[in-house]
């Protein structure tokens, strides 16, 4: 026992890490890999994962405290979400013009009205609580939550209606709705091409319905190519002379 309490002592003052945890100690004190954190070496520090930790009674995303946060109930949800039994936060980090981007500063952002209860990760850094869906640590407008879910890359869907980069696509059938790939997708009447057009300034999200396209036959060529039983179209354009059967992207 004395010579692990003695190998304890030299890690604190020569420095120690956890295995595979960027969270050590160095000179006294706790460090997020080359980042002092304002807490000394003699104060327990918990790492939750590569970004948070409870210390001092709270929590911190790499060498920060978060603010109002609990330490008793604090956790990490993933690597930008954590919550407590009060609140939801999602963590990033930001650079200001005024220090001219040099600074990489750490951003924790309390999501109003976020149930910590119900919150929950899904993929493709969407998240969601019992009445909301989330973004990047913004809520956006769904048609129904509950059943709110996430297909292919930029597509999701609700009971009621597809979305493209968190738009309704419209005239979409939620119900049938499903993504083919990056920019294609269906339900049981329409199939559309969906982009963001910045042709002409900021981004505007685009669903073009594909003219006379079969659903049920409807399948992806390769990248902006798409055909189905008679058709061939590149994005939502018709090829009129294509054939499907013999149809090869041109070199």
């Amino acid at each position: 026992m004395r010579i692990i309490a003695g190998l304890g002592v030299l890690g604190l003052l020569f420095g120690c890490r956890a295995a595979d945890s960027p969270y050590h100690v160095k000179d006294g004190a706790w460090y997020w890999k080359e980042t002092q954190l304002d807490v000394p070496a003699s104060v327990v520090l918990r790492p939750l994962n590569g970004v948070f930790a409870i210390a001092n009674g709270r929590g911190y995303f790499r060498a920060d405290a978060i603010a109002d946060s609990d330490g008793v109930t604090f956790q990490a949800v993933d690597d930008r979400y954590a919550k407590d039994s009060r609140h939801v936060w999602y963590c990033d980090t930001h650079r200001n013009s005024q220090e001219y981007f040099l600074v990489k500063r750490t951003r924790a952002t309390v999501l109003s009205g976020a149930d910590p209860t119900t919150f929950r990760v899904l993929t493709q850094r969407y998240a969601r609580d019992s009445a909301r869906i989330y973004f990047e640590g913004e809520a956006f407008p769904v048609r129904d939550a509950g059943s709110f879910e996430v297909l292919y890359s930029s597509y999701a869907r609700d009971r009621v209606t597809g979305y493209y980069m968190r738009e309704p696509v419209p005239q979409s059938d939620g119900g049938t709705f499903q993504a083919v790939n990056d920019h294609f997708a269906k339900d049981k009447t329409h199939v559309w091409y969906s982009r963001i057009n910045i042709d002409s300034g900021p981004g505007i999200v685009e669903n073009l319905a594909l003219p006379q396209a079969d659903p049920a036959t409807f399948v992806e060529i390769e990248g902006d190519y798409g055909k189905d039983a008679r058709h061939v179209y590149q994005r939502a354009i018709l090829l009129k002379d294509a054939n499907p059967q013999t149809f090869t992207i041109p070199k």
